[in-house]
């Protein structure tokens, strides 16, 4: 039994990581855009979707796949949601240990990065009821960068793969290059410099710079991709509605409004993880004379912020929208994770690698044990208030008004689902108007009219 322990703690690890994310998972109800998903109880079948990501795309959103993998999931039943959300949750961890120069193997320096990947997602994720539990905010950020990492693993480990053959594989990338390119404003030109990054690094190192035109040809189809939902008719209408005052401004003044914005969430978010990228660059040069890593985090390192900076243009940053800069965070934690050393038996090391696992352990277990706790109030609150409408209209039929209260418990912390996102129900609402959120919820259970008290 201890010799299987040892050989397969990571595992362990892993498996026991997949069982708690596909429980919270599980007993998170759906939220705000999830209600688009469903009419009179039913969800939207597969050509319903289809026809709704057409349309969206040209009076909405850019984000065919990425809305349109939202919209499935909505679908699904709560538990197949909840393990496949979780499988997604573990495959992002895993590719993140991978690009970050690790094995996924049972050995004391595998698993230190991979621990320290884990405790970033529980501990210094800005969003994660957004971006992890809420089934829109999963299926558009979760899953949707997931496919980019799988896009970016094969990318750069093509010629390592060996358990299928080289030509078959390159024509399956072809599709995951569509859906990744496709899938989110600013991850595309993230993985667009990271790539270029890797094959600049490796001509400056190897010397080697060999045009693969089968690469190349995956290159020019996700930039078209990624053109494809920037140019999206529906992306200006919807600018026009949500800050049609914001578009209308020049280059500068759009800077001058969101560029300060971008820092408050780096000085609250980000920080500190800064700091630590430094801190392991400078022992990495100085100390271990490493520099190759460290050019390969560098790439990760600029990547990230090419991404979080690409919002200074959008018209859709608000307060609570810090779910968009999720995807260069993970690219910030990637290239922090490149960094640690792989030779730990330096006295100094150890010590510093045992403070941080156990600190960081502590104060993980308080932050996720509040949040979870918080999060499962939350979603019982959203529960009683689904309930009590279901019970209203089979008390008293579809065409009387259904008065609701106020949700009795929000949600304080930013595992909670409706965290930053709490639309609720307003006190008034014509049929006929659209009035959000008062018509989704109309939508979904089917009612003539559903009001707050």
């Amino acid at each position: 039994m201890v010799n299987y322990l040892k050989k397969n703690y990571i595992y362990i690890f892993i498996f026991f990581i997949f069982l708690f994310m596909a429980y919270w998972s599980t007993i998170t109800p759906l939220w705000t855009d999830d209600w688009r998903s469903i009419v009179n109880g039913v969800g939207l079948n597969f050509s319903q979707i289809i026809n709704t990501q057409i349309i969206a795309y040209n009076n909405w959103s850019g984000r065919v796949f990425g809305e349109g993998i939202s919209r499935l999931l909505v679908t699904l039943p709560r538990p197949i949601f909840g393990i496949l959300n979780s499988l997604v949750f573990i495959l992002l961890s895993i590719l993140m240990l991978r690009l970050s120069k690790n094995k996924l193997q049972s050995t004391k320096e595998s698993f230190i990065s991979y621990f320290f990947i884990i405790i970033s997602l529980f501990l210094l994720t800005p969003t994660f009821g957004q971006v992890f539990l809420w089934t829109s905010g999963s299926g558009n950020y979760l899953w949707t960068l997931t496919a980019n990492l799988v896009f970016v693993w094969l990318f750069i480990n093509i010629d390592k793969v060996k358990i299928i053959n080289k030509t078959i594989l390159y024509i399956l990338m072809i599709p995951l290059a569509i859906v990744s390119g496709w899938s989110n404003e600013n991850t595309g030109g993230g993985v667009i410099l990271l790539l270029i990054g890797m094959y600049l690094l490796n001509y400056f190192y190897k010397r080697n710079f060999t045009i693969n035109i089968k690469k190349c040809l995956l290159i020019v189809i996700y930039i078209f991709s990624y053109l494809a939902l920037i140019l999206a008719p529906g992306n200006e209408k919807r600018a026009k509605v949500l800050d049609k005052d914001f578009i209308n401004k020049n280059f500068i003044n759009r800077i001058e409004i969101r560029i300060p914005q971008i820092n408050v969430f780096i000085s609250q978010y980000l920080i500190w993880i800064i700091l630590v990228f430094i801190a392991l660059a400078c022992l990495n040069i100085f100390i271990f004379k490493n520099k190759e890593i460290v050019m390969y985090s560098l790439v990760w390192f600029i990547s990230s912020f090419a991404m979080i900076y690409a919002m200074a243009l959008s018209p859709e940053l608000t307060d609570n929208q810090d779910r968009v800069f999720f995807n260069g965070f993970v690219f910030l934690i990637i290239a922090t994770i490149s960094l640690i050393p792989k030779n730990i038996d330096s006295p100094i090391i150890k010590s510093i690698m045992a403070f941080s696992i156990i600190s960081l352990s502590i104060i993980t277990l308080i932050s996720l044990s509040t949040g979870f706790i918080d999060s499962k109030q939350t979603n019982n609150s959203i529960s009683r208030r689904y309930q009590y409408i279901k019970n209203e209209i089979q008390k008293n039929g579809k065409n009387k008004t259904v008065k609701v209260d106020p949700l009795d418990y929000p949600g304080y912390t930013k595992y909670s689902v409706t965290f930053g996102n709490t639309w609720d129900l307003q006190k008034y609402s014509n049929k006929g108007v659209y009035t959000y959120p008062n018509s989704e919820y109309e939508q979904m259970f089917g009612a003539n009219k559903i009001i707050l008290k």
